[in-house]
């Protein structure tokens, strides 16, 4: 799904490159999707037993709805923490007039900070998928947060090309 979500990456007449390749990010996520729920429910005919429980395609299906969300709750977090846009970055730019000793100590404060949100995005993830289908949900979530890997990566791979880029320039 990553590759066919690459072609969907066009640069609008924003000039946002982050926004095309969110668009790609979207798109791969919705592929993601109709994937997930076309495997579970050919794999998955009749409900089966996961432990002591009885799990159908569709609470599976769940888990991989909830693997997905994980992986944009943290996608968005990311962005928010790390962003031009957004406050943190801008405390931290700030705190850097007075000082290498602020900037320092506002760099470590909003990185302690940032850490907490995915955590309890996780966690809630966690409890989600196994409510839904036990061990057996939590391995679906995390298999369907990987299929958005290929694109993570890239995204990830892409911010210090802007970086250095916007130096350049």
């Amino acid at each position: 799904t990553s590759i066919i979500g690459a072609f969907f990456v066009r640069l609008g007449k924003s000039g946002n490159i982050m926004g095309a390749l969110y668009q790609g990010l979207i798109v791969t996520g919705v592929l993601s999707i109709g994937a997930v729920w076309g495997v579970i429910h050919q794999l998955v005919q009749k409900p089966v037993m996961v432990g002591d429980k009885s799990v159908d395609a569709n609470a599976l299906f769940y888990c991989g709805l909830v693997g997905l969300a994980v992986t944009a709750a943290i996608v968005i977090i990311t962005e928010f923490y790390t962003g031009t846009n957004f406050n943190p970055v801008k405390s931290i730019a700030k705190a850097s007039v007075s000082g290498h000793g602020t900037n320092v100590i506002q760099g470590l404060a909003v990185s302690l900070e940032s850490t907490a949100a995915p955590a309890l995005v996780i966690i809630v993830g966690i409890i989600l998928t196994y409510t839904f289908a036990g061990l057996f949900g939590v391995a679906i979530a995390t298999t369907t947060m990987l299929s958005l890997a290929g694109f993570i990566v890239a995204l990830d791979a892409f911010g210090p090309v802007t970086d250095n880029a916007g130096g350049i320039a």
